[in-house]
């Protein structure tokens, strides 16, 4: 209970950690920020080449003809302009479904894969598409899953042998038994060390194994 509200207390960012450099990832922020940044300055000019071809013509005909035709004139503008807008929103629109797609694709398989984690379950993970964002800290998190699976496996390992041990303080002679029981003592208080490394509590260390005896005083062992 103190490991888990000691977590949740650090899930609140104080004030003064709170981040104020923006560019934390140049590669992945500058790749959007530069696409939208061209995007407009394109679709910009080309509303403003076509406007200013417009006008010009406009222009022209009213040296020809100087008659009013500010109604004509204003009549084209907008409608050019809401066309344009209405084609540039609708390209928008597509291009950010597709962008958002390779982003929340893998944003949803990573959080798969962290619920499978909080249940105890170690998630069967598999690559991204080839357009997919996101691919180092793929690679990171896959890293991550490759580390608790070889713990998981020395931690498998360390328990074959405490049940091996267990086994042996039950059956053979006192000096037998004893020294079954230091092993298992020694093993637990192993175990006891590496989870208070890994949670970031200190360690007591666990009770001592026993100091080894003669076998003539090794007290008596009741396996019943």
């Amino acid at each position: 209970m103190q490991c888990t509200e000691k977590y949740e207390r650090a899930a609140e960012v104080p004030r003064r950690n709170r981040r104020r450099k923006y560019v934390i990832d140049p590669a992945f922020q500058l790749k959007y920020a530069g696409t939208i940044a061209v995007s407009v300055f394109f679709i910009s000019s080309i509303i403003g080449s076509i406007l200013y071809g417009v006008l010009h013509h406009q222009a022209r005909l009213r040296v020809l003809n100087p008659a009013p035709q500010e109604t004509e004139v204003a009549t084209v503008v907008l409608l050019f302009g809401l066309v344009f807008a209405a084609v540039a929103a609708a390209g928008v629109g597509a291009w950010s479904v597709i962008t958002t797609h390779r982003m929340c694709g893998p944003i949803y398989l990573f959080e798969r894969w962290l619920a499978e984690v909080a249940q105890g379950r170690l998630p069967k993970l598999r690559a991204l598409r080839e357009k997919d964002e996101f691919k180092e800290f793929h690679q990171t998190f896959a890293n991550a899953i490759g580390a608790l699976v070889s713990r998981k496996e020395a931690e498998l390992a360390v328990f074959e042998e405490l049940l091996r041990l267990v086994k042996a303080a039950s059956s053979g002679d006192v000096l037998a038994r004893r020294r079954a029981l230091d092993s298992l003592a020694v093993q637990v208080e192993t175990l006891h060390r590496e989870a208070s490394a890994v949670l970031g509590v200190q360690s007591d260390g666990g009770p001592e194994a026993p100091a080894r005896g003669r076998p003539e005083e090794a007290p008596a062992v009741s396996c019943a």
